[in-house]
């Protein structure tokens, strides 16, 4: 469908404003989950960059290293940035 590249990017505009919100209040569970999305979705349109950062705010989350979630959620959000049109 001709749609489909739309609503990916209208997605990807809304978990980044997501992101950034979150991160703006210390959401930790809704910054998890934010980054879980946008590691599925950067892995099927080929970011694998994107993914990486996503998978390793995930990890950070778990492992309650929350310190070093901001830092890589700013990363994240430059990086898709660059990535969206």
């Amino acid at each position: 469908s001709t749609l489909f590249p739309y609503t990916t990017l209208f997605r990807s505009r809304q978990r980044k404003a997501a992101m950034a919100e979150a991160l703006s209040t210390q959401e930790w569970q809704q910054i998890r989950e934010i980054a879980h999305a946008i590691k599925g979705s950067a892995t099927s349109f080929g970011y694998p960059q994107l993914s990486k950062i996503a998978e390793s705010i995930q990890l950070m989350i778990d492992d309650e290293k929350l310190d070093e979630v901001p830092a890589l959620a700013e990363e994240l959000l430059r990086a898709m940035e660059g990535a969206l049109p």
